[in-house]
């Protein structure tokens, strides 16, 4: 009887259980057959496109594009923080460089005065030996100083391992003919040689010294710069005062000196208020030249003045 009645209760539960299984096997395939639907009517959309829009999706989707975007960002942000660390320097560089020249100034001044208590013999030689080693190594730490700025404004320098001069450069950058002259071929060596110093004759010299040692005034009101050479020449006697062929003869001066101060201080005055001028001193006389344009070999006004004479010149 009992094996009787679990047969019956058995039949029932698979009477009972036979149409859940059957729904949700439907159900499962009714949901394969929709998306296997879904996915050919997006397949079939897509072969269908037309060239525009597979331009604008390979534009907004190709990886190879989208990792090359990202670079282009990486890049934008490498090349914003050089700029900036540029313009830094920039501005950093031209503070030192003004802060340099003003020390400059200061080294120039000291050197001044202590050279006219050593002409006067007030001041010992080691003192105006500092004073003129300080003077040259300020002006030497400004020239390291203004070298880093052609490079950060981006300035043309010349190729690795050529040596070239200033006097190069000017001639460089006013031709364009490339033409060879005959003392571009001198070696370092042969140029050095040429632009040392060379003594004056001893007459001359002596001519010289005596026309700088001449007490003078001076009162220029926007002169013409001949007028003054020709006002200096009238205040010597046999002396040559003279313009360098790149000297405008027709710059305004205004010079005013009212004491009288030896011819040689006044012509410093001059080079201290018109900076970018020299005088110079050759055998046939004094030339006031552009400071970047020194003769080979022409000695300068403040060396010849106050250096001692030279014996057997």
């Amino acid at each position: 009887m009992c094996i009787r009645w679990m047969m019956v209760l058995a039949c029932g539960a698979a009477l009972c259980l036979g149409p859940t299984v059957v729904s949700q096997d439907s159900k499962s395939a009714q949901e394969s057959k929709e998306k296997k639907a879904a996915q050919d009517q997006k397949a079939k959309k897509e072969s269908n496109l037309s060239l525009e829009e597979m331009l604008a999706q390979a534009l907004k989707k190709n990886v190879d594009i989208l990792a090359a975007q990202a670079k282009v960002r990486d890049a934008e942000i490498e090349l914003n923080r050089v700029r900036q660390q540029v313009l830094h320097k920039i501005v950093s560089t031209v503070a030192e460089i003004q802060a340099q020249k003003a020390l400059v100034d200061e080294y120039f001044a000291r050197y001044q005065r202590e050279r006219d208590l050593y002409s006067k013999g007030a001041s010992n030689a080691a003192d105006f030996g500092a004073a003129k080693a300080t003077y040259e190594k300020g002006k030497a730490d400004l020239a390291v100083i203004e070298a880093r700025l052609p490079y950060l404004i981006g300035k043309q320098l010349p190729a690795e391992g050529v040596s070239v001069s200033t006097g190069d450069l000017a001639l460089e950058q006013a031709r364009s003919d490339r033409t060879v002259l005959l003392w571009e071929s001198l070696d370092q060596a042969h140029r050095a040689a040429q632009t040392k110093p060379q003594p004056i004759q001893e007459t001359m010299a002596e001519k010289i010294r005596a026309a700088l040692n001449t007490e003078v005034t001076c009162d220029f009101e926007n002169a013409e710069l001949s007028r003054v050479l020709e006002v200096f020449a009238g205040k010597t006697k046999g002396i040559n005062f003279q313009l360098g062929p790149k000297m405008p003869k027709d710059m305004s001066v205004t010079m005013k000196i009212a004491a009288p101060v030896p011819l040689g201080a006044a012509m410093q005055w001059f080079e201290d208020h018109y900076q970018g001028t020299r005088w110079v001193i050759r055998d046939y006389g004094i030339i006031l030249v552009p400071s970047n344009s020194v003769p080979p070999g022409a000695i300068l006004l403040q060396d010849f003045w106050k250096a001692p004479p030279v014996e057997g010149a």
